[in-house]
């Protein structure tokens, strides 16, 4: 009966290295896309948090700064941009859809008027302008 034979200590260094090589490729290969569309989703994030600050604050110069250029143009031709009786929006939930350099943002509100709380839906549309995202159409900041 002769013994089972063995595998060289060499050649197994060589299939431990190759196993770990091949792990790491899969492991790299599978993140890199979603590491790119999680700082994408987290800069639009942090675009819309923006513009609810800006609304908040009443901010008029802010909110243009927020947009693209032609966007920017057609907010400065608008006076009654925010609502006076509104007190504060707070996000409640964001759902982002991002195909390319265009960024759709479903935003539930929470709106305080008149000591009155109720909830609002928006939903703003971006661009990525040199790798930053503004807005491209004009938002609803009434609430009314």
């Amino acid at each position: 009966m002769q013994s089972a034979s063995r595998i060289p200590r060499s050649r197994l260094w060589i299939l431990a290295a190759f196993a770990i090589i091949t792990a790491l490729t899969l492991m790299a290969a599978s993140c890199g896309g979603s590491d790119s569309a999680t700082v994408d989703e987290t800069a639009l994030l942090n675009a819309v948090d923006e513009l609810v600050a800006a609304c908040n604050d009443r901010d008029h110069g802010r909110l243009q700064d927020l947009a693209g250029v032609g966007t920017q143009d057609r907010i400065r031709g608008q006076d009654n941009m925010f609502n006076d009786d509104v007190e504060n929006v707070t996000v409640l939930d964001r759902e982002v859809s991002i195909d390319g350099d265009s960024g759709v943002v479903k935003v539930m509100l929470e709106v305080t008027i008149d000591g009155e709380t109720s909830e609002a839906e928006r939903v703003w549309e971006y661009e990525k302008v040199d790798g930053v995202w503004v807005l491209s159409a004009v938002p609803d900041c009434t609430f009314s």
